[in-house]
């Protein structure tokens, strides 16, 4: 049963490395033939879930940053297949254009998110409950024990 690793880099306006937007998706190819053509299509399918000519509802060009670079084939598709010992070497490379087309949100930014299991003490919180522009109330924080 192989498994695709499609590593999709976004270019930056700065052309530098470390500036690169990187997303992964994984694809479940079995029983489908593990060919060039299918890392093409995957490849084009991944450029059109970007520009929203997948089906999809909304173009997600509409929510990028201003930032991102525009110039044709900017944006790299890397192929991996999870199967092959590591590392790994991509099975395929291929780029596609981008033009956002929205007002810019913000070029970055930094989000953390946990999974919290049952607690056996404290209250459990409810949505909403906690105010989004100040930290948590003292009853959500930890106590030192």
């Amino acid at each position: 049963m192989p498994i695709l690793q499609a590593q999709v880099r976004l270019a930056r306006d700065t052309n530098m490395e470390e500036d690169v937007v990187v997303n992964t998706f994984h694809f479940n190819v079995a029983g489908i033939d593990d060919t060039q053509a299918r890392y093409e299509s995957i490849v084009t399918n991944l450029a059109g879930f970007y520009a929203g000519s997948t089906g999809s509802i909304v173009a997600l060009t509409n929510w990028m940053s201003s930032l991102i670079q525009e110039a044709a084939s900017a944006h790299k598709v890397r192929i991996y297949r999870l199967s092959d010992p590591a590392p790994r070497a991509p099975v395929h490379e291929g780029s596609f254009s981008l033009a956002p087309t929205g007002a810019p949100l913000p070029s970055e930014v930094a989000l953390c998110l946990s999974y919290r299991g049952l607690c056996s003490q404290g209250p459990t919180p409810l949505v909403g409950e906690v105010a989004s522009t100040s930290a948590p109330s003292a009853q959500w924080q930890p106590s030192a024990a």
